[in-house]
Parts: C-alpha cells; structure tokens; sequence
C-alpha cells in the first residue's frame, strides 16, 4: 500500500471514528435531554403538591381560629397543714391511725398487721408499695411514741411524747 492509500485509509478510519463519537455523542445528548425532561415534570409536579399542602394548611388554620379557645386544667390546691407544737400529732394523720390501733389491741403488733388494721379502718395510700413501707417509716421514725421490741415487733411507749407534768 502506498502513502495515498494509507492516509486514505486512515482518514476513513477518522471519519468512521469521527461518526460513532457523534452517534454516541447524539445519543447521549438523547438520554440527557429525556432526563432532564422528566426532573421538570417532577419538580412541576413537586410546585403543585406543594400548592395544594399550602392550601390545605391555611383551611387547617382557618378551622382552628373558629374553634373555642382551651381551657386551662385547673391547679390542685395545695393541702395545708396546720402548724402544730413540737412533738404533736395531726389528726387524721398515718401516726394517729397507729396510735389508736396500738391503743384498740393493747399489746405488741407486728407492722404487717399494723398496716393491715389501718386498711380496714379506712386509711388509702397512693405508694406502690402499699401501706407497710409508710407505716414501718412511720414506726422508726416516731421513736419517741413507739417502741420496737423485736424484729417488726412494736408497740406504744407509756408517754407518747406529751410532757408529763411535775
């Protein structure tokens, strides 16, 4: 092959080369353009969901402004307490129930049965552990009024902590 032929040849091959890089090159011009095309139909479908979410939250507040107002939750009042003297018992209180429970038997009690005698008078507890854990704190800590003779054995001291007169 000669010179011509060959530069001949390889222009063809150019061109050839040349033409599938344009193929290529319009087909993905194709595939771009068809992308393109469908993001703007999602973003015009996107603009009219957001239209229709913009309206329907202005209904929302519009009902909402025709609704009545609320109205507050009324505050629980605080309890309160009366000031007592030194050493006194509030009537009604958990130490009152045991006392007289104490007094009704006349003789050493367990807490358990305790707890038990001040349920069945009436007394109500909102403690998950129920009555016993409050009437034991209230026994150990009362230790001026009741005495602890044996394990969860107690019973009430001759003063209950008035003072005795001379």
């Amino acid at each position: 092959m000669t010179n011509e032929e060959l530069t001949a040849v390889a222009s063809l091959v150019d061109a050839d080369r040349w033409m599938m890089e344009a193929a290529n090159m319009q087909t993905e011009r194709e595939v771009l353009d068809g992308m393109i095309d469908a993001v703007r139909e999602r973003l015009e479908q996107l603009e009219l969901d957001v239209a229709f979410e913009q309206r329907y939250l202005a209904d929302l507040i519009e009902r909402r402004k025709k609704m009545s107002p609320v109205v507050p939750k009324a505050r629980k009042k605080k309890r309160i307490r009366p000031v007592l003297a030194k050493g006194a018992i509030e009537p009604g209180s958990l130490t009152e129930q045991i006392i007289k429970v104490l007094e009704d038997h006349g003789a050493t009690m367990r807490a358990a049965d305790i707890a038990r005698e001040v349920v069945v008078r009436g007394a109500t507890t909102s403690s998950k552990g129920g009555m016993l854990p409050m009437v034991n704190t209230s026994l150990s800590r009362r230790k001026n009024m009741f005495e602890k003779v044996g394990r969860g054995l107690y019973k009430l001291r001759k003063t209950t902590g008035a003072a005795e007169e001379p």
